[in-house]
């Protein structure tokens, strides 16, 4: 069945009329296209994301870009060295503060030394 659905599908790089300025294709990267996610594909967002976002009653969206760089280099260290890492050691070193006063959009920032909140 995984046959039938990548063969209907052409792996290339972007032709030149669609790449954007300086792009460059790095070795082992790919680019990805609005069509993939049309078409069915998914990615998948590490536990200790969908438990934070469960959490606080966010969308993964709403995290920035350095807040799941962040959580995913936590969940993949944890992954890598047996470690069990949850919310409980995530919010203890960092805690979610909404980005440019409450957009809707969060981040990340260490505690720096805050007393954890009882």
């Amino acid at each position: 069945m995984a046959e039938e659905v990548f063969s209907s599908f052409s792996y290339r790089p972007p032709s030149a009329c669609f790449r954007g300025k300086g792009f460059q294709l790095h070795p082992g990267g790919i680019t990805v296209y609005e069509a993939f996610f049309d078409s069915g594909f998914r990615g998948v967002v590490p536990a200790l994301i969908v438990n934070l976002c469960g959490l606080f009653e966010i969308y993964p969206s709403q995290l920035n870009p350095p807040a799941w760089r962040i959580l995913i280099a936590i969940q993949n260290l944890g992954d890598l060295e047996y470690l069990s890492f949850g919310l409980n050691e995530v919010l203890f070193s960092y805690h979610l503060v909404p980005l440019n006063g409450g957009e809707g959009r969060f981040h990340l920032p260490a505690d720096c030394g805050r007393a954890p909140e009882e």
